[in-house]
């Protein structure tokens, strides 16, 4: 004899309608062996057989002995355990039936019922207190655009919160409909094993809907691994989104700095990577030293720096958000003990800021859907190169 593996096409706790299922699966000559995730039949000669469904009394695999043997004297076989049931089954036309009194058969169902409300309560707890972190660290921290922007992952965190809620809330209904159904019992009205095998595609619906929303959450993380990329200026032939240091350091022994180690970080990297809601990201950084010519406080040979960070958003009503966040990150995230805020009102900007302490100085700038911050660490000015960033801003395409 074959096995023949099936996906269950009813809820386990619907029992009356697992008990017609497999009997009618019998009756075209498939025998349940095992009910998993696939439910396995065993390819055999069609015959009129009887199911039931007993809920587990403790926490064990199979039934107790004795109730094997007592079940095997009304005319019930023991097939076997799937998570919180017993499988038997009947081929004779007299054997009696497993449960006579309402009131008895509800008792059987008190572990079961502490199971389900132990489960539910955890599950509730734990996806709650996860569920609760993600938020708190993507929505409902001081800058959750530029979290999300910075560091993509949206579609995963909304993606993990909808299976929470899907799963907590389908944890409670099973549990209730099992508390319900111990509450008929008890109060007497008996549970009916004549229905007739009705397939309820609901139930394969909620089994695929939790694999139908992972597809396009890998899909889409999948996207953006793929999507990025570093490369070193000296391999790079495209436009920048940015000035280069250049255009502020004129000495001519200036020179980049660049890093020998193939595996290692490039000194002088633009890089790339995309995510949902700004599907333009780019780095750049840009290091150099001029021999022979030292910082101010003598401190080492002089070597200006250049970071950018650019952002195309796809929605241009989150531009102005994602300025803001920019400007309250970086000037926070250093600890500068003086800071000097320059609101710039005679740019091609939508919005422009410098920010000074020291030798840094630190542009946000705003064009549309465009956000841009540079931090240049070095002698020259930035408002001396305003009008050369808002055209490279303003004219860059992706490469």
């Amino acid at each position: 004899m074959r096995l023949v593996k099936r996906l269950m096409p009813v809820s386990i706790y619907d029992i009356t309608q697992v008990e017609a299922y497999l009997t009618h699966m019998a009756s075209k000559g498939y025998f349940i062996k095992k009910i998993k995730i696939l439910t396995s039949f065993e390819k055999g000669t069609p015959e009129k057989t009887k199911y039931r469904l007993e809920p587990v009394r403790k926490q064990r695999e199979e039934p107790a002995q004795e109730m094997l043997l007592f079940y095997e004297e009304q005319g019930w076989e023991y097939i076997c355990t799937t998570g919180l049931f017993h499988v038997f089954k009947s081929t004779r036309e007299d054997a009696t039936e497993i449960h006579t009194d309402s009131v008895t058969q509800g008792e059987t169902f008190d572990f079961l019922n502490k199971q389900l409300k132990f489960l539910f309560w955890l599950i509730t707890a734990l996806y709650l207190f996860s569920g609760g972190m993600i938020l708190y660290s993507s929505f409902i921290n001081d800058r959750p655009l530029y979290f999300s922007t910075e560091y993509g992952g949206l579609t995963s965190k909304v993606t993990i919160i909808i299976l929470f809620v899907f799963t907590i809330i389908h944890s409670h209904r099973d549990y209730r409909k099992m508390k319900r159904l111990k509450e008929q019992l008890e109060s007497g009205v008996r549970m009916n094993h004549n229905h007739r095998y009705k397939p309820r595609y609901q139930h394969c619906f909620e089994f695929v809907l939790p694999l139908l929303i992972l597809i396009p959450m890998f899909s889409i993380n999948s996207y953006a691994i793929n999507a990025s990329w570093e490369k070193s200026l000296l391999e790079y032939d495209g436009n920048l989104p940015t000035i280069s240091i250049t255009e502020l350091e004129k000495n001519p022994d200036f020179s980049f700095e660049y890093d020998d180690e193939s595996e290692g970080p490039y000194e002088n990297y633009i890089s790339y990577h995309w995510s949902e809601l700004a599907p333009q990201v780019y780095n750049v950084e840009e290091r150099g030293l001029i021999e022979g010519q030292m910082w101010e406080d003598n401190s080492g040979t002089y070597s200006p720096s250049m970071e950018t960070e650019f952002y195309r958003m796809r929605f241009q009503f989150l531009a102005k958000p994602l300025f803001e966040e920019i400007i309250d990150y970086h000037t926070e995230r250093n600890h500068y003990e003086k800071i000097e805020y320059h609101e710039l009102l005679d740019t091609k900007f939508d919005q422009a800021t410098l920010v000074s302490t020291d030798n840094t100085q630190m542009f946000f700038g705003r064009i549309g859907r465009k956000v841009i911050f540079i931090k240049y660490y070095g002698h020259e000015d930035l408002k001396a190169v305003m009008n050369k960033m808002f055209e490279a801003v303003n004219n860059f395409e992706e490469a």
